[in-house]
């Protein structure tokens, strides 16, 4: 003998997606959201500090002007500065023209840290190397003190020619 149940939130479109809602959705999206919006800070680029802040921004109805302020609040440092000295005046902006002006900031920062890759080594190569050519200049005279110490190059070391013409 089978024995028929009505289930009634198969039978009402708006009734099942209760239900469905009750089972499955996270009730606590909206306090989640705030919690992680609240101690969000850029640790990467910005415009993954963009996309973050906007997923969990979705939920919470916030003004435009705190929006700005907890963005540039939780940007880098170096970003601020460069904000501050291109003197652009994020307080009365809109949040769409700081998370513009970030990521421009963000994307001149990393060409130029592409085109100088030895930006950071440089000092510290060149603050060793003296101290060695200092050390070694006070335990035995050297006869070349002004030339500059010969480095061997290996096959596939970039070489770079000057211009002969010149």
């Amino acid at each position: 003998m089978i024995v028929k149940f009505l289930v009634p939130f198969l039978e009402n479109t708006q009734a099942f997606w209760a239900e469905f809602s009750k089972h499955f959705a996270d009730n606590n999206r909206n306090e989640k959201y705030r919690l992680k919006w609240n101690n969000l800070k850029q640790t990467k680029l910005v415009q993954e500090y963009i996309k973050d802040f906007q997923q969990y921004l979705v939920v919470l109805n916030y003004s435009d002007s705190i929006l700005c302020d907890k963005f540039y609040n939780g940007l880098k440092k170096e970003i601020k500065d460069m904000m501050l000295s291109t003197m652009f005046n994020w307080c009365n902006s809109s949040a769409q023209q700081v998370y513009d002006k970030a990521e421009e900031i963000n994307n001149h920062l990393e060409a130029y840290k592409s085109t100088t890759p030895l930006h950071s080594t440089s000092h510290s190569s060149s603050t060793s190397s003296s101290t060695a050519r200092a050390n070694s200049s006070n335990s035995t005279p050297n006869f070349n003190s002004s030339l500059a110490p010969c480095t061997r190059l290996s096959i596939g070391n970039p070489v770079y020619m000057i211009d002969p013409t010149t």
